[in-house]
């Protein structure tokens, strides 16, 4: 890579969750970097900050009707990228992927890069448009995956096309005081399915039992919060058991907590988890596909790693930490070095050598 280029991120929105913190903080270094940067959403719904340099267009939409309003995106979409002209588009998120190649049939001059950002085998939940999915990404250049193992997911003729770069670290993260240890169990994520929270919050009832002083945090927004609050509700836990939502100054609020703690079904890789460890938490999460956890956890030397669904080895492990606190320390210690290993500029510099 060598001069300036113009480059063009879609996504849906800027919500609350990991493919939009990703994108948030690759934009803020190819800015810094000297390149011209775009990023086209399909909604104006912002909840991570964005460099004011970038260029934020968001998609046309005339029609109420579901089928008038996608073609309507994908046309507004398209229009974008042939007045940008963009040297590389990076796409995330499979909707997205379909989108950005369906805009791009035709259209010369500029490199198709997309991204997938979950478990492909999970993700989309139909079989039939898991097929779609891998059918249509042929049209890309290039896919990135998160994982080996969600490289490994697709054909042989698509693998070919497949890079594996890490999700980034956020720069100059708060450090953890050893000092200031609060007696909190924390996560963030969004509330939905496939973090499995009503395990997590099992588990911490048991863990309660034993250690009342403890409490459990869980930020973040999503369409099971109700669900969650009526299992909080049942299981008599509402003094001890918090969903704060959202919050901006995450870190702050997060860095002196006694562990983190991820009950995932199945994830790309946990950039919650990624900055508790670059703070230097102690943190436990599951062994989930597609392979993120283990590729950043060494067990047992870095954070621990418990099998996926098994709330008794959830409920253990954080109780490891909390009666064991010199090696919660150790492991909190060891963690630091993900702030080198997926510093942001090594990340960006990955993404950009696609180009």
């Amino acid at each position: 890579m060598g001069n300036a280029m113009k480059i063009m991120f879609i996504i849906d929105h800027f919500g609350n969750g990991g493919a939009e913190r990703v994108v948030s903080l690759l934009t803020d270094e190819t800015v810094r970097l000297g390149h011209e940067t775009y990023v086209v959403v399909n909604f104006d719904e912002r909840q991570y900050e964005l460099n004011p340099g970038i260029h934020y267009v968001v998609t046309e939409c005339r029609h109420n009707q579901s089928a008038l309003r996608k073609m309507d995106r994908l046309l507004s979409l398209r229009r974008t990228i042939r007045q940008v002209k963009p040297d590389a588009i990076f796409s995330f998120g499979y909707f997205m992927n379909l989108y950005s190649i369906a805009a791009c049939l035709g259209l010369r001059g500029r490199r198709l890069i997309i991204s997938e950002r979950t478990d492909p085998n999970s993700e989309p939940g139909s079989a039939a448009m898991r097929r779609l999915r891998n059918l249509i990404y042929r049209g890309c250049d290039l896919l990135v995956c998160q994982t080996d193992d969600a490289r490994d997911y697709f054909a042989a003729a698509l693998r070919k096309k497949a890079v594996v770069i890490p999700n980034p670290i956020k720069a100059g993260l708060p450090r953890r005081d050893p000092a200031r240890v609060s007696r909190t169990i924390v996560n963030a994520c969004r509330l939905e399915d496939q973090k499995t929270l009503p395990l997590l919050i099992d588990a911490f009832q048991e863990v309660h039992a034993r250690y009342p002083e403890y409490s459990l945090v869980i930020y973040g927004d999503g369409t099971r919060r109700e669900q969650l609050e009526r299992q909080i509700d049942a299981l008599g836990l509402q003094d001890c058991v918090s969903l704060p939502g959202f919050q901006r100054g995450l870190h702050e609020l997060m860095k002196d907590c006694a562990l983190f703690a991820s009950s995932s079904d199945y994830e790309g890789i946990s950039n919650s988890m990624l900055e508790a460890m670059g703070m230097g938490m102690p943190v436990v999460c599951t062994d989930c596909p597609i392979g993120g956890a283990s590729m950043v956890i060494r067990n047992g030397e870095n954070g621990l790693l418990t099998p996926v669904g098994d709330r008794a080895a959830l409920r253990d492990a954080v109780l490891r930490l909390i009666e064991h606190p010199q090696e919660a320390e150790t492991l909190g210690k060891n963690a630091l070095q993900v702030n080198e290993q997926f510093a942001v500029s090594r990340i960006v510099k990955a993404w950009l050598d696609l180009c």
